[in-house]
């Protein structure tokens, strides 16, 4: 991913960058709307995700130790 999003912008003269936050552990799941389904996830697992990914350096995947 991050190879073809590298490629993308220099290829496109966009400034994109993509970061990756990647945890393990138990989630839930639900679908949400009654006419348009959007379906997500919530708990700690997803948060420390997204810190990993929100806190890291661009272009790189960021990996808790425990995964």
């Amino acid at each position: 991913m991050i190879a073809v999003v590298e490629r993308y912008a220099t290829e496109s003269c966009l400034p994109l960058e993509l970061r990756v936050g990647v945890h393990t552990g138990p989630v839930v799941a639900g679908v949400i709307g009654t006419h348009t389904f959007s379906h997500d996830l919530w708990g700690d697992t997803v948060n420390v995700a997204s810190r990993l990914e929100s806190g890291g350096s661009a272009d790189a995947v960021h990996v808790r130790e425990t995964t």
